[in-house]
This record gives structure tokens, sequence and C-alpha cells, in this order.
């Protein structure tokens, strides 16, 4: 059996999603041992529209998997090190929970520069805009989507609140 995490607000409403094991098992792994965490959460659109956390604590290295430019509604998703370089600090991830529609064709996703790191491996950085960021890893898929654009469209308005991520099975 899959497993899961529960998402709960601090002003109410609970979501839980699955972990997409198949795709991203290290992603997965290192999320689920981070697990329980609370934190803040607020609306941006970095990967189209979405809730956003800036960092939770990790114990790894998160690699480049399962990788989407922009995300469908429910996907779960963080951003390695490696996509987000000038923005990241070791030993933590961003978090963020996409509600809107992708905003951008897949031909749109072409920008790319290879860059050369000292471990021999070859990335590709992207030209940033307003409507184009950094790739990122979808690593669980929440199916109750009334629930979470309620809740997006609360946080959309009302602004930043606690939530917490949990263990569920």
């Amino acid at each position: 059996m899959a497993k899961m995490i529960k998402i709960n607000f601090e002003k109410g409403g609970e979501l839980v999603a699955t972990l997409l094991e198949d795709d991203a098992p290290v992603t997965c792994k290192l999320i689920w041992e981070a697990l329980p965490v609370s934190e803040k959460i607020l609306n941006t659109n970095i990967s189209g529209q979405c809730l956003f956390c800036d960092y939770i604590p990790i114990s790894g290295n998160l690699p480049t998997e399962n990788l989407r430019h922009f995300g469908k509604g429910g996907d779960v998703a963080t951003i390695s090190p490696i996509e987000y370089i000038e923005n990241t600090i070791k030993g933590y991830a961003p978090i963020y929970i996409v509600y809107g529609p992708k905003t951008l064709s897949p031909h749109q996703d072409l920008h790319k520069t290879p860059i050369k790191y000292d471990d021999d491996t070859v990335i590709h950085r992207f030209k940033k805009t307003l409507m184009e960021t950094c790739r990122a890893n979808i690593f669980a898929k929440i199916d109750d989507l009334e629930t979470l654009n309620e809740i997006a469209a609360r946080i959309r308005y009302n602004g930043m609140e606690g939530f917490t991520v949990a263990r569920l099975q």
C-alpha cells in the first residue's frame, strides 16, 4: 500500500496526499523522514498557482526526479538544489502544493542552457521570467481538488497561515 501524508491547516481543512514512490523514490524518502513538520504556507505562482512553504529540514540531498516545469492541480512538489541553486539552503527543501491550472504549453519548456558542475554531470538551467521557474520534483498527489481549492482561495485572499504535514500511514 502506498504511503500517505496528511496536511492540516490552522484555519481549517485537511488534505491527504499519496506519495509517488515509484516516480520519486529518493524525494519521497527524504520528505517522509522529515515528518511531522509545522510551518507557514502562502500563495504564490512558482509553478502555476500554488501554496508554498519556504523550507522544511531534510536529512540528505534531493535528486532531480519526476521533474515537471509546471504542475497540475493536486501535485505536491519540492525543488531540488540543482534546479534552484541561487536560493538553496543546505539541509532544507521548499514544499509547494499546486492548485491552479497549467499555464504554459509544453513547447515553452525549451529555454535550456547546459551547465557543467564539479561532478561532471550536465544539468539545465532555465532562463527565468515571470511565467517560468525551476522544474520541480513531483512527489505526491492530492485527489480532493475541491477542498484544496477552498483552502487555497482562503490563503490567497487572507494571507499566510500555519500548516502541519504528518505521516498518515
